[in-house]
C-alpha cells in the first residue's frame, strides 16, 4: 500500500468498512481514491489521510486532512 485512510473502528462498523477496501473521499471538485485502515484509537468521526512530497506528487508541506464521516 501507499498512505491509507485510517477509519475508527465504530466508523468502519457503522460504514461497513474494513481494513483493505478502497475508499473514494470527495471535497468540493478533487477525490483520492484510498484504501481504508481501521485503527483502534482513530477519533470517532474522522477520516485521516497523511500526505507527504514525493517524486511525481508534489506537496509544499507535508500535512494532514480530515474527512467528517457524519
Amino acid at each position: 500500500w501507499d498512505n491509507a485512510a485510517l477509519v475508527s473502528v465504530a466508523d468502519a462498523r457503522k460504514l461497513g468498512i474494513t481494513t483493505g477496501d478502497m475508499l473514494k473521499l470527495t471535497v468540493a471538485d478533487r477525490s483520492l481514491d484510498i484504501v481504508a485502515f481501521i485503527l483502534p484509537g482513530q477519533p470517532l468521526g474522522v477520516i485521516g489521510v497523511i500526505f507527504e512530497s514525493r517524486p511525481g506528487f508534489p506537496v509544499t508541506a507535508n500535512c494532514a486532512m480530515c474527512w467528517p464521516t457524519r
